[in-house]
């Protein structure tokens, strides 16, 4: 060979890794996100949705459970409500002394207070008692 002519250039190849030869190179450049990645985000955002569903709806079945036990309770309480005055319309009647009946209107006042206190939680002023236990009170004291 002479020096004017250029000898021609070969090209180095990689070796192939797979024994066939026919094997994907690695081509030069930044490496490609594998979808594998991407599913994996997606899998984080459908695990993260899954527990936010999961929270909502145990928050809404607490909600609804407290909802109920709060209705059971106000029934309970106007049932007691019901059987008291029922109670104390009889010991009314009957003969009682002066310091018993004086007793009966303090009990009967203080329930008054605690069934208003059921039915209005917000409200803590001063209850007004019920017109009977107020007319009752004229005639004792």
């Amino acid at each position: 060979m002479t020096m004017e002519e250029p000898r021609p250039r070969k090209k180095r190849g990689r070796p192939s890794t797979s024994p066939d030869g026919d094997g994907d190179d690695r081509k030069r450049g930044r490496p490609r996100v594998d979808k594998q990645d991407e599913s994996a985000a997606d899998r984080r955002r459908t695990q993260i949705r899954m527990a936010q569903r999961a929270y909502r709806q145990r928050k809404e079945s607490t909600l609804e459970e407290l909802r109920k036990r709060v209705s059971e309770l106000t029934k309970t309480i106007e049932v007691m409500n019901n059987t008291f005055n029922v109670c104390s319309d009889r010991l009314y009647a009957s003969s009682l002394t002066q310091d018993q009946m004086l007793d009966l209107n303090e009990v009967a006042t203080k329930f008054e207070q605690l069934v208003g206190e059921a039915r209005n939680p917000g409200d803590h002023g001063p209850s007004t008692p019920s017109p009977r236990h107020e007319a009752f009170r004229c005639c004792v004291g």
